[in-house]
């Protein structure tokens, strides 16, 4: 499995790259683990970012942790729907 993290801007760079390797897979035993940092507020970022009609105009599902605990599951799960997928 392969992970890549960045924030609102870094995804807005990087969509070409995603898309492709969105549209044409990977190998079957690996996969694509995106951790995107938002920042709403612009408090740590030069302009504002929400992610989530980015993800899905790139045909990415979302998943929304609200705790330590979620972060660990839904992970877990990222990396199964990402194989399946």
């Amino acid at each position: 499995i392969g992970v890549w993290y960045g924030k609102g801007p870094g995804l807005d760079r990087t969509t070409d790259a995603i898309r492709h390797a969105n549209m044409y897979g990977a190998n079957p035993h690996g996969g694509m683990l995106l951790l995107v940092g938002d920042d709403p507020a612009s408090k740590s970022s030069t302009v504002p970012a929400v992610s989530e009609r980015s993800l899905a105009a790139l045909g990415i599902p979302v998943l929304f942790p609200r705790n330590a605990r979620e972060i660990v599951t839904m992970t877990m799960h990222a990396v199964a729907l990402s194989r399946a997928s």
